[in-house]
């Protein structure tokens, strides 16, 4: 009887990467129950795979492992919110990634520019097979007083032909004199111009949109600060009062949001700092009634964690000494990257 071959096994389960056959590759393992039969073809220790010999599509241990692993609306994921390793034992095809580098840091006081965002690229039905390293950037540093904020660092996925996704630019920080360098940095989106450093002080942007860039921070006004660029849109441009807002980001197949620009430090009044994108941007810092620790002064906050989101940029009138948190620009949102496939 077929139950009374060596190399089989006749059960009421499926087998397991774990289900450890002493007889090594081409055993074979029948479920009575669903009538679904499968061969061994990798035999190690704890890690075996099993294909599906009939109708079913049930292979076992043949599935990609690495990052956080999910399963939602009829998809799998694997969400790296840090640097690892994504191993798929046999090639995998369908898969659809994001990439999203880390948002640049908001500028220093005073009235400083947002962080821009991380570049943010985005691939469908994509091939998998092996080992791919997977790097993810860190969000920038907020710039200390009367200096920029950091870039964030690049996110990317080796073993394909996938561009690396670039860190978003530092806003522009505050230089102490008329015509200075008040500059956002280019990046994946731009920082937003420094205000009080000499109006129309556009951040840089470079690279074609192919590359996963996304757009320009804005101006700084007369004193107030531009917004650091989003992945869909550029940030508003400061005014005389009020902090540009951050460049929107873009929501992605699994329905959230990346890539938010942070927003400008206002001057001069309480409550008109730019608001951060959607997409994780951090908001900018508010000068309020311009006392020490006033009314209605505000630190800039950080772009979200794991969304490429910039940071906002320092208003830093409230703070007592040039280190205090109300001088010091928002940290960039770290980046994310995110494979998944149909279940």
């Amino acid at each position: 009887a077929f139950a009374d071959l060596s190399d089989v096994t006749v059960a009421t389960s499926d087998p397991a990467t774990n289900t450890n056959p002493s007889t090594g590759v081409g055993t074979l393992w029948l479920n009575k129950t669903s009538g679904n039969l499968w061969c061994c073809t990798n035999a190690t220790t704890n890690s075996n795979q099993w294909t599906n010999l009939g109708a079913g599509s049930s292979n076992i241990g043949m599935d990609p492992t690495g990052g956080t692993e999910t399963t939602a609306s009829g998809y799998k994921y694997h969400t790296f919110t840090s640097s690892g390793t994504l191993t798929a034992p046999v090639s995998k095809s369908g898969v659809d990634i994001l990439i999203v580098a880390g948002g640049g840091g908001g500028g220093g006081r005073y009235n400083s520019g947002g962080g821009g965002a991380g570049g943010m690229l985005e691939y469908t039905s994509q091939t998998i097979n092996g080992s791919h390293t997977v790097t993810v950037g860190a969000g920038g540093a907020g710039g200390a007083h009367a200096t920029d904020g950091t870039d964030g660092g690049n996110s990317s996925v080796s073993g394909l032909s996938l561009t690396t996704a670039v860190g978003g630019g530092g806003g522009g920080g505050y230089t102490g004199q008329s015509g200075g360098d008040g500059y956002g940095n280019a990046g994946g989106s731009s920082g937003g111009a420094s205000g009080y450093s000499g109006t129309d002080r556009e951040g840089v942007e470079e690279g074609a949109p192919a590359s996963g860039r996304g757009d320009y921070g804005g101006k700084g006004g007369t004193y107030a600060a531009g917004g650091g660029g989003g992945k869909t849109t550029a940030a508003d441009s400061g005014s005389n009062t009020q902090g540009g807002d951050g460049g929107a980001g873009k929501a992605w197949l699994n329905g959230t949001s990346y890539a938010g620009g942070g927003g400008g430090a206002d001057y001069n009044a309480s409550g008109a700092q730019g608001v951060g994108g959607t997409g994780g941007g951090g908001a900018g810092g508010s000068h309020g009634n311009g006392n020490v620790n006033g009314a209605g002064t505000l630190e800039a906050t950080d772009g979200s964690t794991n969304t490429g989101g910039g940071g906002g940029g320092a208003s830093g009138y409230g703070a007592a000494t040039d280190t205090d948190a109300q001088a010091i620009g928002g940290n960039g949102g770290s980046g994310i990257v995110i494979f998944r496939y149909a279940t």
